[in-house]
């Protein structure tokens, strides 16, 4: 019976979020698919990592599945060009997340939605990042090896270090450039 409950639940949450994720992940004409499970990409996995996944994509050591919507688990590492949906990563190295995250270390260059992991990373934040380290904007490497300034996202950290330009900040140690006061503890605030 809990078998039934959890297929029935799974298959609720894809149908719900299929409109949402469909549309920027699978393109006319183009083949996609709707499960993926992998050991080693293109070697040992049942889809390249170039066909865009909608629905389950299952990396266990390494995944670098280029578009995935609905349920991404990477429970390794994870290197994914869009992500919509929940993301479980282990190290997550992500240009492009919308949805929840979860995982030990995830670093994007735009992020919208919830992060929770020790550490996480977004150039661009809008949305809300829960860590012990949480780095955004100019603090935050970014993933396609340019270094120009991020755009202005006024996300939300809640961690014991947070370090960002722009947002708010709820923290131990918090750090923000671009603040009035750049150092404060428990709590900052700027916008550019």
């Amino acid at each position: 019976m809990k078998t039934i409950k959890l297929v029935l639940l799974v298959t609720f949450f894809c149908a719900v979020l299929y409109p949402v994720t469909a549309s920027p992940i699978i393109s006319d004409n183009k083949p996609w698919s709707f499960i993926q499970i992998g050991i080693v990409p293109d070697a040992v996995a049942l889809v390249p990592s170039d066909i865009p996944v909608l629905g389950i994509n299952v990396e266990l050591f390494c995944g670098l599945q280029e578009r995935v919507g609905i349920l991404n688990v990477q429970p390794i590492v994870g290197i994914t060009d869009v992500v919509k949906g929940v993301s479980i990563q282990g190290v997550g190295l992500n240009s492009e997340t919308i949805g929840l995250q979860l995982g030990v270390v995830t670093f994007q260059n735009y992020f919208c939605g919830a992060n929770l992991a020790l550490v996480t990373g977004a150039r661009e934040n809008h949305g809300l990042q829960v860590g012990l380290v949480n780095l955004s904007g100019g603090a935050a490497p970014a993933m396609d090896g340019q270094d120009t300034e991020p755009p202005a996202a006024a996300g939300v950290q809640f961690g014991l270090v947070n370090c960002t330009t722009t947002g708010f900040q709820f923290g131990l140690f918090n750090y923000n450039a671009d603040s009035i006061i750049p150092v404060t503890l428990l709590f900052n605030y700027s916008s550019r």
